[in-house]
């Protein structure tokens, strides 16, 4: 299903392992588009969009992308624009995690959506819930990507824990997630009432 995989030994033996999965960023690619991630477009060219109101002279892919921006900034409201993911648009969305362009909470639902999707789907037909109930596999965890995280730590100063300066949201939703990110947003949004 086009993973990679790195088998290292549990510290303390007993038949047990690590097993570290990753995919190549083609591969995630093809899955975003497969299952239609919602990614965040340019800010450049959702401006530009917004200005245009129709894409004019534009070539087909941008006259979908333009209208499934359209799409998803009115579902969604708020500054940002998103669209489907499309591999032949590519250009047209914005870096989640410079240098890459997913984020670390996108790839890891991107690998965990690889290992579950059927193999006529391009996926490993994985029952990952399954094979933790039946103690083939004991947990599933994503690790930590060390440079978003030091990233996200020079972001989240003291001040903006504290709720003495804005928190980054965007980031923390980027490298957690949508649910801790208003986890933080309502504790940040709490303690301001306090």
């Amino acid at each position: 299903c086009g993973l990679t995989a790195k088998v290292l030994p549990h510290p303390r033996g007993g038949g047990r392992a690590f097993i570290l999965l990753g995919a190549p960023l083609g591969r995630l690619a093809r899955e975003a588009e497969r299952i239609e991630m919602p990614v965040q477009v340019r800010a450049d060219l959702h401006a530009r969009l917004k200005a245009e109101k129709t894409p004019g002279d534009a070539d087909d892919e941008a006259v979908e992308t333009h209208a499934a921006v359209e799409t998803h900034a009115a579902a969604e409201g708020g500054d940002e624009a998103y669209a489907p993911y499309s591999r032949r648009a590519r250009d047209l969305y914005q870096l989640a995690a410079p240098p890459f362009l997913f984020a670390c909470a996108q790839r890891t639902a991107l690998l965990r959506s690889i290992l579950e999707a059927p193999s006529e789907a391009g996926g490993c037909a994985l029952d990952l819930s399954h094979l933790t109930r039946e103690r083939v596999v004991s947990q599933v965890f994503a690790l930590h990507d060390a440079d978003e995280r030091i990233a996200l730590e020079e972001a989240w100063t003291t001040a903006s824990a504290m709720a003495m300066a804005p928190a980054p949201l965007a980031k923390l939703c980027n490298y957690f997630g949508p649910q801790y990110a208003l986890y933080f947003a309502y504790l940040r949004t709490y303690s301001l009432w306090l």
